[in-house]
């Protein structure tokens, strides 16, 4: 799979985020646990953030070694124009 081109947006994942467990992540950019669900599609790994607002952003987990990865945004909402890559901090 192909990275999409161009610069990363992801508004409000890009200041980092910080896994609690398995059902929270911590998100620095709004200072907010929200909730998160993995699953396994037929296109690969998907990961779903519930923010506390209410809105639901779908993304496609696409991992390019053990400290790199990029959240690529589909489906109908808003995160769909989305594309994120994260690296681990040392």
């Amino acid at each position: 799979m192909q990275y999409s081109t161009g610069e990363p947006q992801c508004p409000y994942l890009n200041e980092g985020i910080e896994f609690k467990d398995e059902e929270t992540v911590y998100v620095e950019n709004r200072n907010k646990n929200f909730r998160y669900q993995l699953r396994e599609s037929d296109d690969g790994m998907e990961i779903t953030f519930y923010n506390p607002s209410g809105d639901i952003d779908i993304y496609e987990i696409i991992i390019e070694n053990k400290d790199k990865l990029a959240l690529i945004g589909f489906g109908t909402g808003v995160s769909k124009n989305f594309n994120c890559y994260f690296e681990r901090e040392k």
